[in-house]
């Protein structure tokens, strides 16, 4: 039998009425590109994380009413995307007009050439640079692969202004990274025009004279009684460490509170295909814990089967 589309499959959970399920459907799936975007916006991951748990207790409030008419991610990154923008603007700040620009036939839409992606410190700065809406294109075109018709319903644009407000996008981020090049190269030269440092005057050591004798290094202590000295303790890989403090992934925690979903509910996210892609999401962190419980208490408010 064929799989089904994500949204048939949310919708069958929902006429099924286990809502508590289709509620950890969208979590697992949805919940770390959800934050992402949130972080996009509003670059603080504390206040991501309360937007992106805004965003899950308004979805989960009318899972009842869901018809299908947008795909689960779409729907969920438009209630993403107005959650932001209301802080934005409560908080005086006020994101891009929403009414359409001037279509630009030629509007270039092609990500940026690998070989500005070598320091992900570049695309940093020059991600800095772009205002919320234009942050939040960037990442749902390039690294959750979005296509312009789910881009124009998410923020409610016609596609050709989203093409043209993703090009003009795209071309202040090359602007910002091939001037920060240009200062390091001017930078680089001065550096190598300045005048040599003046030679050593240490005394040169003789021709067939043996070289100075090493000094060794300082024997261990013994332990009282005369045991030998402690071996110096080895040091834990990182995912030996992750393991030790209870690691794992924070989907796995909340698994534990899910109440028993199937595994089908926790499949991993493939990783990013591109360089940009990979660029855009190196900066990506595990949601909190105080997240993943404050999730976990909403989940467990829906009914379920």
């Amino acid at each position: 039998m064929d799989a089904l589309s994500p949204s048939r499959e949310l919708s069958a959970l929902v006429a099924a009425g286990d809502l508590r399920r289709a509620g950890e459907w969208l979590v697992a799936r949805h919940a770390r590109e959800v934050i992402a975007l949130c972080r996009s916006m509003v670059r603080e991951r504390a206040l991501a994380e309360d937007l992106a748990q805004d965003v899950f207790a308004q979805a989960f409030s009318h899972l009842g009413s869901y018809r299908a008419e947008a795909a689960p991610r779409t729907w969920l990154f438009a209630i993403a995307r107005n959650r932001c923008i209301d802080h934005l603007r409560r908080s005086e700040r006020e994101p891009w007009d929403d009414g359409d620009d001037d279509v630009d036939g030629f509007a270039d839409d092609a990500p940026l050439p690998p070989e500005l992606l070598v320091r992900r410190g570049d695309v940093d700065h020059a991600f800095d640079q772009l205002e919320e809406n234009e942050r939040a294109l960037i990442v749902l075109r390039f690294r959750n692969g979005m296509e312009y018709p789910e881009l124009a319903s998410v923020f409610g644009l016609k596609e050709g202004t989203v093409r043209m407000r993703l090009s003009r996008a795209l071309g202040k981020m090359r602007a910002r990274i091939e001037q920060r090049d240009e200062l390091e190269a001017a930078a680089l030269a001065e550096s190598c025009a300045a005048p040599m440092a003046p030679p050593s005057t240490a005394r040169p050591r003789m021709i067939g004279a043996p070289p100075p004798a090493a000094v060794p290094p300082p024997a261990p202590r013994a332990a009282p009684g005369g045991a030998p000295p402690p071996a110096a303790p080895a040091r834990a890989s990182g995912v030996t460490a992750a393991k030790a403090k209870g690691g794992g992934g924070w989907l796995e925690r909340l698994r534990a509170l899910f109440r028993g979903p199937p595994e089908a509910l926790v499949a991993a996210e493939p990783p990013p295909a591109t360089p940009f892609a990979q660029a855009l999401a190196a900066g990506e962190t595990e949601p909190g814990e105080a997240f993943t419980q404050r999730l976990a208490a909403l989940l467990g408010s829906l009914p379920g089967r």
